[in-house]
Formats: C-alpha cells, sequence, structure tokens
C-alpha cells in the first residue's frame, strides 16, 4: 500500500504525512490510522477513535476499534443506539475475546429482539468460531421455531454439523421423525443423518418404508446413499423402474442389480419374462441376467414372443441344451396364432416327426414348406408328397414332390398325370414327361410321345418331346 512505502518521511514528519491521508476509501484510511498507532501510540489511537465514531466508515469501525485494542471502543459499537444490527453483531463478537460476559448479554439481547431468522441464522454462523455452545443455542432455536421453514431448519441443522455433528444427528433425527413436518424436510434431514452426522440409514429407512420419497427424488436419494446402504438404493432404484417402461426401466433395474446383485436380477428377470416388454430387447438383454435366468427369459420369449425372436430364443436355449430347444421348438410349431410357413418351419427345427405331420395337416402352411417337412419324414412324407404331386397349384411343387416319392412306380404315375394336365403350362408338361420317364422308361415314353403328338402344344415343346424319345 503507498501509505506505508519506505519512501516516506520518518517520525513526526510521517504522522503529519499520514494526518493528512486519513481520507478516502475506508479501507485507506484504517490503514494509515493502524501505520500512526505504530509510529505514536497516542496519536494512533486518537485516529482510530475518530474512525470508530464516522459512521460512514460502515463495518470498518468495527477493525479500527480492534486495531486499538480499546475495549471500551469495541464496546461502544455494541450499544442499542447503533441501527445497524450488522455491525453491532460485528462488534459483539469482535468483543467476545475482551468481555464475553458483555458480549453474551448482548447478543442474547438482540437474539430476542430480532424476528428475521435469515438474521439469526447469520449470527450464529459468525458466533460460532468464538463461542460453539451460543451459536448452538441460537441454531436450535431457529430449528425448534414454529417460524422456520425447512430450508431455514436445514441451514441451522448444518450450522450444528460444523462444531457438534452428534448434536447434529440428534436433531436431525427428531426432524425426520416428526410426522408434523413436511416430507421434503424429513427426507433431507434423515439424508444429513446418513452422509453427515453418523452414517447411520435406519431413519431414511423408516421414511423409505413408509412410502415418504417422491418419484422425483427416488435416483438422487439412490446416488447419495449408494456406498453406505446398497440394499436401500437398490429399492429406490427398483422403486423408480416400477414406473418406467422398455428400455429405460431396465437401465434403472441394471443400477440396482449393480447394487444388490439378487434383487436387481430378480427384477430385470421378471420384466425380461413380461410378454409386454419389446421382444427384442427381451432377447438382447437377457445375457446380463445369471445362466438359469437367462434360460428362463428365452424359454419364456419361445413361448410367448413374435415368430423371429421367438425362433431365436430357441435357438439361444438349444446351445445349452439340446433337447430342451428341440422341446421349445415344437412348442412354437404348435401356436395356432402364428402362419403355417412360420410353424413348419419350427416343426422342423424340432426335429420331431409326429410334429411335422401334424403341422402338415394344417389348412395355410404354403405347398412349398409343406414340402420341406415332408423331407424329414423320410418314407413316411410319401403321404404327403402324392397329395401336393396331385393337387399342388404350383408346378413346381407338384413335380418335386412326385420325383421325391420313395416308389419309382408311384413318382412316374403322378409325374404323367401331371404332364396329361392340360390346364399346366408346356413347359412343365414336359419337364413332368421327362422325369417320369427316368422313373419308369415305359410310362415316361408314353407321356412324351402324347406331348408330342399334341396339336394344342407350342411346336417347340413338341419337338423337345419328341427329341427326349428318341434318346433312349
Amino acid at each position: 500500500m503507498a501509505l506505508l512505502d519506505r519512501d516516506h518521511p520518518d517520525g513526526p514528519a510521517q504522522l503529519a504525512w499520514l494526518a493528512d491521508h486519513l481520507t478516502g476509501e475506508p479501507a485507506a484510511r484504517l490503514a494509515a490510522a493502524q501505520r500512526m498507532l505504530d509510529l505514536n501510540r497516542d496519536a494512533g489511537t486518537r485516529a482510530l477513535t475518530a474512525l470508530v465514531n464516522d459512521r460512514d466508515m460502515g463495518l470498518h469501525r468495527v477493525k479500527a476499534a480492534t486495531v486499538s485494542r480499546s475495549v471500551d471502543l469495541v464496546r461502544s459499537l455494541t450499544y442499542p443506539e447503533h441501527a445497524d444490527i450488522n455491525l453491532r453483531v460485528a462488534a459483539l463478537i469482535a468483543l467476545l475475546p475482551l468481555d464475553a460476559k458483555t458480549a453474551i448479554r448482548g447478543l442474547r439481547d438482540i437474539v430476542a429482539h430480532v424476528h428475521r431468522l435469515e438474521i439469526l441464522l447469520d449470527l450464529a454462523e459468525a458466533v460460532q468460531p468464538h463461542h460453539k455452545e451460543f451459536a448452538l443455542e441460537v441454531a436450535e432455536g431457529v430449528i425448534t421455531s414454529a417460524r422456520a421453514d425447512s430450508a431455514e431448519r436445514l441451514a441451522a441443522l448444518r450450522v450444528i454439523g460444523t462444531s457438534a455433528p452428534d448434536r447434529a444427528g440428534e436433531l436431525a433425527t427428531g426432524l425426520a421423525r416428526d410426522t408434523r413436518n413436511a416430507a421434503g424436510l424429513r427426507l433431507d434431514a434423515a439424508l444429513l443423518v446418513a452422509t453427515k452426522y453418523g452414517g447411520s440409514t435406519k431413519v431414511l429407512r423408516e421414511l423409505v418404508r413408509a412410502g415418504l420419497v417422491p418419484r422425483g427424488r427416488l435416483v438422487s436419494l439412490a446416488e447419495s446413499v449408494g456406498s453406505l446402504d446398497r440394499e436401500l438404493a437398490a429399492d429406490l432404484y427398483l422403486d423408480e423402474a416400477s414406473r418406467l417402461r422398455g428400455r429405460q426401466r431396465l437401465e434403472v433395474q441394471r443400477k440396482a442389480m449393480n447394487l444388490h446383485p439378487s434383487k436387481g436380477m430378480k427384477a430385470v428377470r421378471e420384466t425380461l419374462m413380461d410378454r409386454r416388454t419389446d421382444d427384442r430387447l427381451r432377447l438382447e438383454e437377457a445375457r446380463h441376467l445369471s445362466a438359469a435366468f437367462e434360460l428362463d427369459v428365452y424359454e419364456s420369449l419361445a413361448e410367448t414372443g413374435s415368430f423371429d425372436y421367438a425362433f431365436a430364443a430357441a435357438e439361444k436355449v438349444r446351445e445349452r441344451d439340446a433337447a430342451r430347444g428341440r422341446e421349445l421348438f415344437a412348442v412354437i410349431a404348435q401356436r395356432g396364432s402364428l402362419p403355417g410357413g412360420n410353424r413348419m418351419k419350427a416343426a422342423i427345427a424340432s426335429g420331431d416327426k409326429r410334429v411335422i405331420e401334424r403341422v402338415n395337416r394344417v389348412k395355410g402352411v404354403p405347398e412349398r414348406d409343406r414340402l420341406s417337412g415332408a423331407r424329414h419324414l423320410g418314407k413316411a412324407g410319401d403321404r404327403v408328397r402324392a397329395g401336393l404331386a396331385q393337387s399342388a397349384e404350383d408346378p413346381f411343387v407338384r413335380i418335386t414332390a412326385a420325383m421325391e416319392l420313395s416308389s419309382d412306380r408311384r413318382a412316374a404315375d403322378l409325374l404323367a398325370e401331371h404332364s396329361a394336365n392340360r390346364t399346366a403350362a408346356a413347359e412343365s408338361r414336359l419337364e413332368a414327361a421327362i422325369e417320369a420317364r427316368k422313373r419308369n422308361r415305359k410310362i415316361g415314353n408314353g407321356a412324351l410321345k402324347a406331348l408330342s403328338e399334341d396339336p394344342e402344344i407350342p411346336k417347340a415343346v413338341r419337338r423337345r418331346a419328341e427329341k427326349e424319345r428318341g434318346r433312349w
């Protein structure tokens, strides 16, 4: 500071110079007076006294009185005639180490006449480093005041907690258990007990069980106590999850699972077993569960999910348990709500011939799918193949079904029958005749001869039929 530079004159000359500079900003005036006190006690005391009595100095008046080392000057600022309560409080706090009895008496007078609780809170906080007992008394008075709102009571708790955490814990427990208090205050007080004043979550658990935690606080509360009480935090996450759906629900349930595996996993399993949950989500998320629960989800999905996801789930099960996987494919195959082609795909995957035969008799199974099913029946599928060879609307199916019959003679007869069908395409009829001759020369040649002599068939097809007859 310029007033203290060594370039200024020493001794009486410096005192005169400083006296001339007792003007301007309060801080600069105070610094000049302090320097004067160092050089000459009487001159410095007079300067500081002048500053103490100068209202323009504001709160610097208390500093000036303290620097003067005069108890009387400090005490003079505590008298009620000073309208500025902040000045009186600051002066009384400064007086505490000098005249504690007078200071406490003055502070009590202020507490008795001040009705603004925020001022009392400031007073308690300011007094605390100097007189803990009085600060606790004032703060407790705020907590028990009928005029105090939740924020003021919590602020008073924090003041107490900085020097007397055990007492703060007792008071916070009382606030949390007092049913007359708002739920928010009770929760905040219980949280302070858990996180700052004792570390016990007992009271908080009581409030959670009583259903006093609003939805908007479930997650934040869980995050606050997760390191203190993993089970309680998991319960809070699960409560929040119960109000959500889909992926959001599972994300919160997995947070619970990280804290309390058994509870969290059970909740995730229930969500994934629920057919209202998206099938894709059920299939993707099952991997986060234990092996047994994972299979439970896959089995449920196979039994209730849409076909693609049900089929994929059954495949997952088959990878771990072949027999159970085949059983699930059979279950899918027998779900009447599914399209016939899907049912046949599942029946084939089951490997159960009885299931394949049963599905093959179901109306609505596409002809090509019925043919695929017949192939897995071996010779027992001849009945299906014969039926397709006679009545399938798809020429490819009719010819292929006949070709795959175990009896060459029967195959040749049915192929010849198709070759003679005037409603079928000429190329298809020719193909059937050629395949018939591979199984029975006589029957096949007869069919080829009939085609080569049929004037209603395109000439090119007739020539090919005649050419095929001449090959053997």
